[in-house]
């Protein structure tokens, strides 16, 4: 017998069977809704607690659920900002549209290599770390879909971005300076061309503590008068300042690591005190260090836009403000401290002081060498 009736409905509901020869569910319904509803009911089992229905939505609408059911709760409201601003300029509009479904490993592949071999908005080629960074957040959301039900496997969990592109191997003269410390002459002449210009911003300090203890942007702006204890020389960072769309906040540390005690030597001491005293005097004393000119919080773009004018007219190319704190940390590891201790000063894990700033410990590998020489 071909088929086989597995259940009994009243007369005009229609049935379901079990077809054994083509091993297949076959449902039957006079009732074209009925029917639908049986069949997604069976899918459901058979699946085995997929929720089809649910994988049918496109990403853009799973995204948006996604930040709001588990980033949000989960992370800072900087961190979901950020998320739902990488999304949208790297994953949904290329990807956006597709259903839940019918995101395969295939399409998740064309659309890393089309990052790959294409350039962004400006004309310039997509930073491997971007697209690196775009492809684990598309893994993490749906990663959550399979822990929804909504689907049975992650497409993206297996797909990887190069190391390099393709052609890079032919490019030999070129260094990437973005991933480069200032060298001890560099980082002088910027401290000497920001001292020199002090009487148009007085950053001095700011630029004195991101050059020699690593403090980030943001800690620097965030940082306030009661968090220094000059009696024990100590700078405490327990704020930063963000930009969060288009309001500039303050908010707590970058992560639980960030929220660190640094020592300061007796002339950095002494530069806060002048500070405070200046500020008193004319009458700019407020609860931050380096506020705005109306005592408020200064924007972090501001920032961003002195230390590129401070490089250009040095003639310093490649360089960031976040270039001050991997040149502080270099200089750290220079200096003999180990990756633990220079990962607390710096707020970051031992594993990334590893991996992030061992490109330029050259002074250490001279010494190596150099030592090794001397028992040869």
């Amino acid at each position: 017998m071909a088929r086989k009736r597995t259940t009994r409905r009243e007369k005009g509901q229609g049935s379901y069977w079990y077809d054994k020869k083509n091993q297949r569910h076959v449902a039957t319904d006079r009732d074209a809704e009925r029917a639908k509803a049986k069949f997604e009911t069976l899918k459901h089992q058979i699946l085995g607690g997929i929720d089809t229905e649910g994988g049918k939505q496109v990403l853009q609408d799973w995204f948006a659920q996604y930040i709001a059911t588990e980033v949000v709760q989960q992370y800072k409201q900087s961190t979901a900002y950020d998320y739902q601003k990488r999304a949208d300029y790297y994953i949904l509009p290329t990807l956006g549209g597709y259903r839940l479904c019918d995101l395969k490993r295939y399409i998740i592949i064309a659309w890393v290599n089309a990052m790959l071999e294409t350039t962004d908005r400006k004309d310039r080629p997509w930073s491997l770390h971007s697209i690196r960074q775009a492809l684990r957040l598309l893994q993490r959301s749906l990663q959550a879909a399979v822990n929804e039900g909504y689907l049975e496997d992650n497409p993206a969990a297996s797909v990887k971005v190069p190391r390099r592109r393709k052609g890079d191997e032919r490019i030999i003269d070129t260094d990437d300076l973005q991933d480069k410390a200032l060298t001890p002459g560099q980082a002088q002449q910027v401290l000497d061309e920001v001292r020199r210009t002090e009487h148009a911003h007085g950053l001095t300090l700011l630029y004195e503590l991101a050059i020699r203890f690593g403090l980030r942007r943001g800690e620097l702006l965030g940082l306030r008068w009661k968090d220094i204890d000059i009696e024990q020389k100590l700078i405490r960072i327990r704020q930063q300042v963000i930009r969060l769309d288009k309001e500039i906040i303050a908010t707590t540390p970058k992560t639980p690591r960030s929220r660190r005690d640094i020592p300061v030597t007796d002339d950095i001491v002494t530069m806060l005190r002048e500070r405070h005293s200046l500020l008193e005097a004319n009458g700019q004393l407020r609860e931050l260090v380096f506020p705005a000119k109306d005592g408020g919080i200064r924007r972090p773009d501001g920032i961003t836009q002195h230390i590129a004018r401070v490089y250009k007219r040095l003639g310093l190319t490649g360089f960031t403000f976040h270039t001050l704190r991997k040149t502080a940390i270099t200089d750290l590891r220079r200096h003999g401290a180990d990756a633990e201790t220079t990962a607390a000063i710096a707020g970051h894990g031992v594993n990334v002081m590893a991996n992030v700033y061992s490109e330029a410990q050259m002074d250490r590998k001279r010494q190596t060498v150099e030592k090794k020489g001397k028992t040869e």
